[in-house]
């Protein structure tokens, strides 16, 4: 048999596995919303920043500048492009 102090050791650590288990699953908890957030943040962001098609904005303005160049509507080079001839 257990003596007393015994049994209150064991129930001193029960409670403190307890307390520690509570702890980590709510840490737990906290870190998988902050990346749910994140990726919701950053998946909104990339949405908007993005044409209908898929295409950034940014590559829709380059194709919308080198069609206006070939339909001889403007000579000017879009940035980062470059003709290899």
């Amino acid at each position: 048999m257990m003596r007393e102090g015994q049994a209150e050791l064991v129930q001193w650590n029960s409670n403190k596995v307890l307390k520690l288990a509570l702890v980590t699953g709510m840490l737990l908890i906290y870190v998988a919303l902050a990346l749910g957030f994140i990726i919701i943040v950053k998946t909104t962001l990339s949405m908007s920043n993005a044409a209908p098609d898929g295409r950034s904005r940014v590559e829709v303005a380059k194709s919308q500048a080198l069609q206006q160049k070939a339909a001889g509507m403007v000579d000017v080079e879009p940035l980062g492009t470059t003709d290899k001839e």
